[in-house]
């Protein structure tokens, strides 16, 4: 039994569901994948505060999207 761990990052991230995207991993009976997601803002970390407004960078400039699951 295999363990996978998966970070969000360029190639595992899309902003849509689509069977055209290619697997990123194939697994068999019995292996564990951990993972992390993004939240609604495609972020990992809170927002930054700069002079007072809540500064949020998207993981993923022009896939942006305001649901993590568009």
């Amino acid at each position: 039994m295999a363990t996978y761990s998966i970070e969000p990052a360029r190639d595992t991230l899309h902003g849509t569901f689509s069977r055209e995207y290619p697997p990123i991993l194939t697994i068999d009976s019995g292996d564990t994948v951990f993972f992390r997601t993004l939240n609604s803002g495609w972020v990992l970390e809170p927002p930054v505060w700069v002079l007072g407004v809540a500064t949020r960078l998207p993981l993923l400039p022009g896939r942006y999207c305001r649901s993590s699951i568009c």
